[in-house]
């Protein structure tokens, strides 16, 4: 690859990022044989051209490439890939950052008013959504994340805390309901509120555990449902996941051991 200067480099990284972007709603294409064969025409292109080349000279080999859609025939998008490719995409264009931050807005004013929250806010998240993905990268939003987000983490935050904790809350719900049938409680006469927690983390790190080894299979699950704050999400974070999963059941099952054997006393129970 030919030595491109900084502001060049970071010009070529938003082109392929948006291409990238537009390849993801297609599922026929191949994305590494069409970053290959942008890079190697732009190699060409920019062969003998003095080093490093600067912004403009890349600019101009860009222009000639055209815009990152059109690597994506529409015949090779899916009825949903052919209604975002269709949006407004230009860095100007507030149409739906307003649309989406006005929805919003009126859920959070009409949420005394009756239901009709349960409407305008998945509609503010697909509206973000969508004005996300016509810009083809978080970096393209600019100043317009600033209306975008909120709808996005709206759903994202309680989406997010619903996995990581939803399954050990059901478990401490259940827990206390059954406290009073469970062995380990009859055996080590733990307390109802320390049986509680124990079976929630006991759950919570089990549940980890599976999260963590589903999304290192599929990373890209992740990066599709929370975007665009999880892009970043690799298989070595979803590695990490199970690991905490793994030392959060060794933990929980030291301290049922130790409870067992009578070493935290009457304390707890």
């Amino acid at each position: 690859m030919v030595e491109l200067s900084e502001n060049a480099r970071k010009g070529l990284d938003g082109y392929l990022r948006q291409v990238r972007s537009y390849l993801g709603w297609s599922k026929s294409l191949d994305r590494d044989e069409i970053e290959q064969n942008i890079t190697e025409h732009i190699e060409r292109e920019l062969e003998g051209a003095p080093e490093p080349v600067s912004s403009s000279a890349l600019e101009g080999v860009l222009a000639r490439l055209g815009s990152p859609r059109q690597w994506v025939p529409p015949e090779a998008l899916s009825w949903w890939g052919k209604l975002i490719v269709k949006l407004p995409a230009d860095s100007q264009d507030w149409r739906l950052a307003y649309v989406s931050f006005g929805l919003l807005l009126f859920g959070f004013i009409f949420l005394s008013f009756g239901p009709i929250w349960l409407v305008l806010f998945p509609a503010a998240f697909i509206t973000a959504r969508a004005a996300l993905a016509a810009a083809g990268s978080p970096e393209e939003l600019g100043a317009k994340r600033w209306l975008l987000y909120p709808s996005l983490l709206l759903v994202c935050l309680p989406l997010a805390s619903a996995l990581l904790g939803g399954v050990g809350l059901i478990a401490g719900i259940i827990g206390a309901e059954l406290s009073e049938l469970h062995w380990i409680r009859r055996e080590s006469n733990m307390g109802v509120v320390a049986f509680v927690i124990t079976s929630a983390t006991l759950i919570t790190s089990l549940w980890w555990m599976v999260m963590g080894l589903v999304f290192c299979k599929w990373p890209g699950c992740v990066r599709h449902v929370f975007r665009p704050f999880a892009d970043g999400f690799t298989r070595r974070r979803a590695l990490a996941l199970a690991g905490a999963g793994v030392l959060l059941l060794a933990l929980t099952g030291g301290f049922i051991a130790l409870y067992m054997g009578g070493a935290f006393g009457p304390l707890m129970s």
